[in-house]
């Protein structure tokens, strides 16, 4: 899909072609990020545009895709039974496009699930979602001011206090290592692709996440300014790695500093590889 360092929209779409009339009988679900609630919100007056050019995209292809009713704040066995409860229900197959802490939510929905509701599943887009962990989320448990501001402030969100140790590498190491086997069977029973991106000098990142990339940079560490590249990535499952992108800039506008990348195209091509690796 790729001609000269970017995304080629001819090939893009006449892949999806090949994939349309299929999501046009799915259900695309879309799981959001920590700390992203009120940029859906904000994106209802468009002040703020956090997937909302994506799903306005693919609902113009008569593809009906929604953010999923999850507390973005709120830990990730909570919106675990948040998404099986909204999931569960769907009179149709769905696909998932989940994004950062979102790839934890769903994954935890996912090893809750029956099997008859994990069989509705038709596919699985993970963009930059932190599974080992995030060094991140490490540094602000670890420090006693950082914690004592992030907690309160949490719980005046209506999220919880403790969410954020979901995202730490040492609870997120315990978690995969205890569903290892688990997490085995859905990876090769849906059919799945994972994003993971890097910062790589060739652009500045947004200044949200410009201090926390320069610093696991300094440790040796690739990674979005927030998610290491290693952590992005599932075994088992096939995956992307796109150099010069931030956490930002797959999934919301950026007014000021401009996106690298066209991002329905980038969906577009997504929502095909991921259903072009059907298990056999």
């Amino acid at each position: 899909f790729w001609r000269d360092g970017d995304l080629d929209a001819d090939r893009v779409d006449a892949a999806f072609a090949t994939v349309r009339d299929e999501l046009r009988g799915y259900r695309i679900v879309v799981v959001p990020s920590y700390l992203s609630g009120i940029l859906i919100d904000a994106g209802e007056f468009r002040l703020a545009d956090y997937f909302r050019t994506q799903i306005e995209a693919l609902n113009a292809e008569r593809i009906e895709t929604q953010i999923a009713p999850v507390d973005t704040e709120q830990s990730v066995a909570e919106n675990g039974r948040r998404l099986a409860a909204f999931i569960g229900v769907s009179d149709r197959p769905v696909c998932i496009v989940s994004h950062s802490k979102g790839g934890l939510d769903t994954l935890e929905f996912l090893l809750r699930a029956e099997p008859e509701v994990r069989r509705q599943i038709a596919c699985w887009v993970v963009l930059q979602s932190p599974f080992a962990g995030s060094p991140v989320a490490d540094l602000i448990v670890d420090e006693d001011w950082t914690r004592g501001i992030t907690e309160p402030v949490l719980r005046a969100l209506g999220g919880s206090g403790n969410s954020i140790d979901d995202l730490t590498v040492k609870v997120r190491a315990d978690y995969m290592n205890k569903y290892s086997q688990n997490i085995e069977n859905i990876t090769k029973t849906i059919p799945m692709i994972a994003l993971a991106t890097y910062v790589d000098g060739s652009r500045t990142p947004s200044l949200h996440v410009a201090g926390t990339y320069r610093w696991m940079r300094d440790q040796g560490v690739e990674n979005d300014g927030l998610v290491p590249v290693n952590s992005a990535l599932l075994p088992n499952v096939r995956y992307v790695v796109l150099p010069g992108l931030d956490h930002t800039d797959p999934v919301a506008r950026k007014p000021i500093m401009g996106n690298p990348i066209d991002r329905v195209l980038l969906w577009k091509s997504l929502l095909y590889m991921a259903l072009s690796d059907r298990p056999t």
